[in-house]
């Protein structure tokens, strides 16, 4: 049997973002947020090389909200 492969070396620093975001109210539960993960240029990761080496910056954004388009009768 395969093993799962393990998580990037970043994935709990994604989490702990995620979470100070919805603490602070950035974000709310069940709402659809982004993570940005901001590798440094000599990460292996980029390359192609192999998993992540380096210490990236992570935020936590809120998707913005969408308009939609509404028919006034006349």
């Amino acid at each position: 049997m395969k093993r799962k492969p393990k998580p990037p070396g970043y994935a709990s620093r994604v989490l702990d973002a995620a979470e100070s975001a919805l603490a602070s109210g950035t974000i709310r539960r069940g709402q659809v947020a982004h993570a940005i993960v901001a590798h440094d240029d000599w990460c292996d990761l980029l390359a192609g090389r192999g998993p992540c080496n380096c210490n990236p910056d992570v935020r936590v954004q809120a998707d913005p909200p969408t308009h939609r388009a509404t028919h006034e009768s006349n």
